[in-house]
């Protein structure tokens, strides 16, 4: 695990170098605004507080007419809607840029918008309250990014909402949120972030969406909400904090409560000093392993900040303050054990020690605030342990990415792999049939697989053990720590074919037992999610949105014995999900010869969009 995070960083301080000088990645802290409608019921309705959903969602948790809903549109003045203050309140919390909703679900818009009357200029406000952030933000010299919901439950022409807010786009839908979209990105000036937000778009409309963004405003950083991977950060799930490092900019979205984003006037609030505390430990977390920490705040229905999240969000910045050289412009680097980030010349190494624990060897404390102590020490790359005979994926430190499809259908996928070697030397680089012809990444290069001879390999002997299945819900992200294993009378080998929900699953752990270690080739044939571990370690994961099944070939590298493969299957789109397991009796190992220097050997697919999407690359091997 220590070479694993070794490599992993010194791959991610080289991909992220190009990203520092981007005020967006270096920025690494921002404030998150929701306002609406709904701030005005405030999670309440008919007298009742509305206790299912996030509050920003009281139209279809609470409501449930939109004539009702709309009616609101007569309330909105927006009276204490004070874009300046919202700026400032972000720069005293040690921020950088700030972001706002400009039409979330419901598809009011905040802005002066020619596609629908259902905008703020026909509220008592009469006022552009994007316009008026946006200007904030320029003026104050801070980064300035906008919110856009790309379902809409207000517009005649997308499909009827549903309870888990992943619809799919209909063409009159796609090409009036292109307008909006257009407008956004013509009418303030610089946009440094556009955050999508929910839906189920096609790969085309994703792509046609992500073109103009990059169009119209080609510095604009582009959110994985918006699907099929076309986006230039990763964005987690609501308030996830992932603790792996990545191969390319991501960014964690949380509210002040995670139970809502848009104003709760019935919330419990508890300790200022408590939630400070507690969002404190996320940011820094988030910061350590590379990531941009969104934090959120719901002003009330007049559009003036709540006085909880206002002193919560100025005593981070006071807690953040004596440790800005450590947050700022940095690297990642943090371990299973330690918060840590580099300084931005990769010279200094930063460790977050919270109070009350042992200090770092060989370390000098230089701040300290309520809850930790930073320390500094000479940053130097640690040794790689070098890897001796073929490199493979077993041996490699993977190099991760957060896939999305859409918000429910999204997983931590591998886009390539790296190894340290100890010396020069000319390597066989072998592939499966499915790779030939295709492009690669070595060492930054692009490498054509192109064979130069090729054998048949007879598969060695193997049998096929037991068999169980578990039940698995939500994400296909989310796996249980315990599932709830049973003996399955299933033969995947023949193939299972099982009606399954909205985002639902089965988990599957098949053994299998060779007499030697060995590689064999499995073919897995899936609809319409997949993952793969082999003996508890993850391999591959894919996505296949369009209708039918796909199929995904793994080389799988044995050890004597007994092994398990654990497969989860999930179901996104289709009415019922397939999986079939297929080893050939031979297959055919293509070979080419490379030569490679001392040193980091990095083998990945070409980084363009999707960025995020896996390489599938487990079929490769350097002997």
């Amino acid at each position: 695990m220590k070479r694993l995070y070794q490599l992993l960083l010194s791959l991610l301080v080289a991909l992220t170098a190009s990203a520092q000088s981007n005020d967006w990645y270096g920025d690494k802290y921002s404030l998150f605004v929701h306002y609406g409608l709904y701030s005005i019921p405030g999670g309440v309705f008919q007298g009742e507080p509305v206790t299912k959903g996030y509050s920003e969602q009281i139209l279809t948790f609470g409501i449930g007419f939109s004539d009702w809903y709309e009616a609101y549109t007569q309330q909105l003045d927006a009276a204490k809607f004070d874009a300046q203050e919202i700026v400032s309140l972000a720069q005293k919390g040690g921020m950088r840029s700030v972001v706002m909703t400009s039409k979330h679900h419901d598809g009011f818009c905040l802005f002066d918008t020619e596609t629908t009357d259902y905008n703020v200029m026909n509220t008592p406000a009469k006022r552009d309250l994007i316009g008026e952030l946006a200007e904030a933000c320029h003026q104050a010299g801070i980064g300035f990014g906008i919110y856009f919901s790309l379902i809409d439950w207000h517009y005649p022409y997308a499909v009827p909402f549903t309870s888990h807010n992943a619809d799919p786009i209909t063409p009159p839908h796609h090409q009036y949120n292109m307008a909006q979209v257009r407008e956004l990105l013509t009418k303030y000036g610089r946009v440094d972030e556009l955050w999508f937000d929910m839906g189920s778009l096609t790969t085309e409309q994703s792509a046609e969406l992500y073109a103009l963004v990059h169009q119209l405003q080609p510095d604009c950083m582009v959110s994985g909400r918006l699907g099929n991977d076309y986006a230039d950060f990763c964005v987690m799930a609501d308030n996830e904090y992932p603790d792996y490092l990545m191969a390319m900019p991501w960014q964690t979205a949380a509210s002040i409560f995670d139970e809502t984003w848009g104003y709760r006037s019935w919330q419990e609030r508890g300790s200022v000093e408590a939630k400070v505390q507690e969002k404190l430990d996320a940011l820094l977390k988030v910061v350590a392993y590379g990531g941009k920490y969104l934090l959120n705040i719901g002003p009330k229905g007049d559009g003036s900040i709540v006085p909880f999240e206002a002193e919560v969000i100025q005593r981070i910045g006071e807690e953040l303050a004596p440790f800005k050289e450590a947050i700022y412009q940095t690297h990642p680097a943090a371990t299973p054990n330690q918060l840590a980030t580099l300084s931005a010349d990769k010279s200094q190494k930063y460790i977050f020690q919270k109070k009350g624990t042992p200090a770092p060897k060989g370390a000098q404390l230089i701040a300290s605030n309520t809850y930790y102590h930073l320390y500094k020490t000479k940053y130097r790359a640690p040794k790689q342990e070098v890897t001796k005979g073929a490199l493979t994926p077993l041996n490699a430190a993977p190099l991760f990415a957060h896939s999305s499809a859409d918000y429910y259908a999204s997983f931590q996928s591998i886009v390539g792999y790296q190894w340290s070697v100890p010396r020069a030397k000319s390597y066989t680089l072998t592939y499966t049939d499915k790779e030939v012809g295709r492009e690669i990444l070595l060492n930054g290069k692009p490498l054509a697989l192109q064979p130069e001879r090729s054998s048949t390999i007879p598969i060695p002997p193997y049998q096929w053990g037991p068999l169980e299945e578990a039940l698995q819900r939500g994400r296909m992200a989310t796996i249980a720590d315990t599932p709830e294993w049973i003996l399955s009378q299933a033969d995947l080998r023949q193939g299972v074919t099982l009606p399954m929900g909205f985002s639902s699953g089965r988990l599957f752990r098949q053994a299998i037992t060779v007499d030697k270690a060995t590689e064999l080739p499995l073919t897995l044939t899936y609809t319409d999610g997949i993952l793969i571990y082999l003996n508890g370690e993850y391999i591959d994961g894919a996505l296949h949105r369009e209708e039918g099944n796909a199929t995904l070939q793994l080389l799988l590298p044995l050890r004597k014995g007994e092994n398990q493969i654990t497969i989860k299957l999930y179901n996104r789109w289709a009415k019922a999900s397939h999986l079939r397991l297929e080893i050939p009796t031979t297959w055919v190992e293509h070979q080419q010869q490379i030569r490679l220097p001392k040193g980091t050997v990095t083998l990945t697919k070409l980084w363009q969009v999707p960025l995020a999407s896996p390489a599938h690359l487990s079929t490769l091997r350097l002997k």
